[in-house]
């Protein structure tokens, strides 16, 4: 910064949009710390969007075609809540829980003109990093832990499991991205740390979820091998995996629940009934028979724990609702809720694809595909964690109008350069 003029310097890095920059960081570092620490950093973005005045300098996203589905995600909760059953204090919760879709309009105003996005990725990365560090501790008995859950700052295990496959992803993509062998061992190391933990928490999901996305981490830390070796490699990771007694209980479980459904007669069998073998299939039976009694409008929000609670026993558990995205959408709003989740993703996966090549891209790609996997059998929508996340990936669309390349850009602290935002 030789021969720049020292107030405007400091101007510069105490601007809105550079505040609002460094507390995004913050936001994503905090978001593997726990529920606390996660609010009041997304509290930070949104205030800082807010008293700086960026909020009224970016009125012309209203034009900017991936902000309309998340409109429709915040609102259709609020709408649902006048024909869900009442008293609903279950809707009432559900729909308090759309304040976070606003992160993706102060994201939305971080124009990444002046500011890479790595270290944002970086900061990510770091924050599961120290949260996978305290569950390992938490598994060797250094550091207490709430049973057998080994989840760090007390993340569910659920939101957790996709965090550490972002954070695996997202370090494959740097690593290959990487100019020199230090940096490259940084994120191998990460890599291995965050294996580590999510072989040790209870999250099937995850472990599934992992095994369909390992093709694109291996492909990433060997990008010159041919497909077909990497489809080897990533035949041999569950047996890698089964090394871990978490994974092979879990295993064993899936296996019983199996077996049930295999040995239960027709009129059991597959959710028909409740049963702990088959709680999930009881859930998406029951979503299922919603939408097709409530196919314009569903049962609306919060309804789905009543309308399930008809259908079955006295003795049957109470279930808030059905632990799969879409057929959540769909038992609560009907069709209607169905195309908000398909517009949402289709637009998300669309932008993210046509960037796929820059950090930004990357990472909003790998966050939705992990999402989206993991989302077919957890509610991520109702998730304080997931959604949190998806806001702001889904913010980091704007500004992507355009055709797909490097930018021109500023780093905080450094003179002009190139950079891939």
């Amino acid at each position: 910064m030789t021969g720049q003029n020292p107030t405007m310097v400091l101007a510069r890095r105490f601007d809105p949009e550079t505040v609002l920059y460094y507390a995004v960081a913050l936001a994503f570092l905090a978001m593997s710390l726990g529920t606390s620490p996660m609010q009041i950093s997304g509290g930070l973005v949104i205030a800082v969007w807010l008293f700086s005045g960026l909020a009224f300098r970016n009125w012309h996203i209203i034009h900017s075609s991936w902000l309309w589905p998340i409109l429709l995600l915040f609102f259709l909760p609020w709408f649902g809540l006048i024909y869900a059953p009442k008293p609903n204090p279950m809707g009432l919760n559900f729909a308090t829980k759309t304040h976070y879709w606003i992160n993706s309009l102060a994201m939305a105003a971080l124009t990444f003109k002046g500011y890479k996005f790595r270290p944002i990725g970086y900061a990510f990365l770091a924050g599961v990093a120290i949260n996978a560090v305290l569950g390992l501790c938490q598994m060797a008995g250094i550091v207490a832990s709430r049973g057998e859950y080994f989840t760090g700052f007390g993340r569910q295990y659920n939101t957790l499991s996709a965090y550490l496959i972002i954070a695996i992803l997202v370090g494959s993509y740097y690593f290959k991205t990487a100019a020199s062998l230090r940096p490259k061992t940084i994120f191998l190391a990460l890599m291995g740390l965050y294996f580590a933990h999510l072989m040790i928490i209870y999250g099937r999901t995850g472990y599934l979820a992992f095994l369909l996305l390992s093709p694109l981490v291996v492909k990433n830390l060997a990008y010159r091998l041919r497909m077909w070796k990497v489809l080897i490699i990533c035949l041999m990771l569950p047996g890698l995996m089964v090394l871990s007694p978490v994974v092979r209980h879990r295993a064993q479980q899936t296996v019983n629940e199996l077996r049930y459904h295999i040995n239960a007669g027709s009129e059991k069998a597959w959710g028909k009934i409740y049963s702990t073998h088959q709680d999930r299939f009881y859930m998406w039976q029951g979503a299922l028979q919603i939408l097709r009694e409530h196919p314009i409008m569903g049962v609306g929000t919060g309804g789905y724990q009543e309308a399930l609670k008809q259908r079955g026993r006295v003795s049957d558990p109470t279930i808030s609702q059905p632990h799969n995205d879409i057929l959540y959408m769909a038992a609560s709003y009907g069709l209607l809720g169905v195309l908000a989740y398909t517009w949402f993703y289709v637009v998300l996966l669309k932008n993210a694809w046509c960037h796929r090549h820059s950090d930004r891209g990357s990472f909003v790609l790998y966050t939705v595909m992990v999402l989206m996997i993991t989302g077919m059998l957890n509610g991520h929508l109702l998730d304080a964690g997931t959604v949190f996340l998806l806001s702001l990936v889904a913010g980091l669309q704007q500004g992507w109008a355009g055709p797909p390349g490097l930018r021109r850009t500023v780093p905080p602290f450094a003179g002009n350069g190139a950079y891939t935002s």
